[in-house]
């Protein structure tokens, strides 16, 4: 499937820069940065200064094209007969909350902590960040400390492994959730973690040694059974919908499909150096356009496949003339 994406600007209208009158690709250039627009078969723009009717759209086709940092782009022809879309507005993603132990607050899960400990037993677990594959070896964090003179089973100061091991967890500048004791009052009873990034999940995993036997506590989930009412403490992860870093993923992979990865000669970071869109903190309104071209192609039976154009529409602009008011009413129209 063909991917293509455009980002439009807070603040930037519907087609702001051009007229009907000055149709025709070759007029793009005065596309305002940030501006999006829809064209007839004929490269007429389906007007959005006024209502949009049926009668505006004129053709068989229609193309989507926008102005952004790098230049002027325009989607493949989307055959009207053919058009659906969606429409998602942003979502706000929730952090994930999980427990390893006890659930503070509900009776379910503990640590099975042995009856004593000895100088060095081993206390660890195993943090794993599932927005990386699994073939990226940094996916996986181990935490863990060979227990010590003085260390202790209960209580729940400094000297309890399960402090310590909070503590641990903590101090690594690569963690990816933050860790907090739960604990009776008496005694530190399990460790409750949270996405530091809404949206990003992760899984837990105790490690061999003290821990070997803790229960694991996700949302409705004890050791992966499902346990009703497990809801107190644990928060499911939810990636949302629209976020600057959705839009940011979605941006570098119309790039990649389009050849386009900006690739330096020698780089283990980032690849991607060009401009993007995206405006960091935005939250958009997200149309996902699905279509084929309005003929086969002999020499080339990709384009025949289903063709996906994304725009990333910034939250707010559902005004008179702003480009998410405009869009909702040419896409009601597109497919006769």
């Amino acid at each position: 499937m063909e991917r293509d994406i455009f980002i439009s600007k807070t603040g930037v209208n519907y087609a702001a820069g051009l007229t009907e009158a000055t149709g025709g690709f070759w007029t793009s250039d005065d596309l305002t940065e940030g501006g999006i627009c829809v064209y007839n078969t004929d490269q007429t723009i389906v007007d959005g200064s006024t209502a949009v009717v049926a009668g505006d759209l004129t053709g068989t086709s229609i193309y989507i094209a926008g102005m952004g940092v790098n230049g002027f782009r325009r989607s493949v022809e989307i055959n009207r007969k053919s058009f659906s879309f969606t429409k998602r507005v942003y979502a706000a993603p929730v952090a994930a909350v999980k427990c390893l132990g006890a659930n503070a607050t509900a009776a379910h899960g503990t640590l099975n902590l042995p009856s004593s400990i000895s100088v060095g037993d081993t206390v660890g677990m195993t943090i794993r960040d599932r927005t990386k594959s699994h073939e990226d070896t940094s996916a996986l964090i181990n935490y863990s400390f060979a227990v010590t003179t003085g260390d202790l089973l209960t209580g729940t100061t400094s000297a309890n492994i399960i402090v310590k091991l909070v503590a641990l967890i903590n101090g690594n500048s690569n963690s990816i959730a933050t860790a907090v004791t739960l604990d009776d009052g008496t005694d530190a009873d399990g460790i409750q973690f949270t996405a530091d990034t809404a949206g990003n999940d992760f899984d837990i995993f105790p490690m061999d040694g003290v821990l070997k036997d803790a229960d694991i506590l996700q949302y409705r989930d004890l050791n992966g059974t499902y346990t009703v009412g497990l809801t107190n403490t644990v928060v499911a992860n939810v990636i949302g919908h629209g976020t600057a870093a959705q839009a940011t993923a979605a941006e570098n992979e119309s790039n990649i499909r389009l050849g386009e990865t900006n690739a330096p000669a020698t780089t283990r970071g980032d690849l991607f150096t060009a401009a993007t869109n995206v405006i960091a903190g935005t939250t958009y309104t997200v149309y996902s356009v699905y279509g084929t071209q309005a003929t086969d192609s002999p020499t080339s039976r990709e384009v025949n496949f289903k063709q996906l154009v994304q725009i990333f529409c910034p939250s707010g602009e559902t005004g008179v003339d702003e480009v998410i008011a405009v869009l909702d009413e040419i896409f009601a129209l597109v497919n006769p």
